[in-house]
């Protein structure tokens, strides 16, 4: 009788893993069908944007990951960015400086980890 019991959880633990893989496969490391809408930037003038750096962000895996990364900054009026999904890195570009904690706090609402901030001559 247990072992009919242990046999059934296990069964069940069985689909649930598959069913997780088989989302996480179709639709990246997010798991979800839900697209995102880009955040347009309507000024993408560099020389309009006097402070510039690259930020190092941990955890983003797929496309998905790149584009709520893009939008965790571009929602906030004044910023531009753009990420390198291979390098794990953002370029972010600032009408009004942000400080390094708003930066962090971005990266970390928008669920990734912040590694470095590197600030570049714009």
């Amino acid at each position: 009788m247990i072992n009919g019991i242990i046999i059934v959880a296990l069964i069940v633990v069985a689909i649930f893993a598959v069913k997780g893989s088989i989302r996480q496969f179709t639709y990246g490391c997010c798991g979800t069908k839900d697209v995102e809408k880009k955040i347009k930037v309507q000024d993408k003038n560099a020389s309009d944007y006097p402070y510039y750096a690259v930020i190092g962000v941990d955890g983003m895996k797929c496309k998905h990951c790149k584009l709520h990364v893009e939008n965790a900054f571009n929602e906030k009026d004044g910023n531009w960015a753009e990420v390198n999904l291979e390098k794990k890195k953002a370029d972010v570009r600032m009408k009004t400086k942000l400080t390094d904690r708003e930066i962090r706090d971005i990266v970390s609402k928008a669920g990734y980890v912040l590694r470095n901030i590197e600030w570049k001559q714009a």
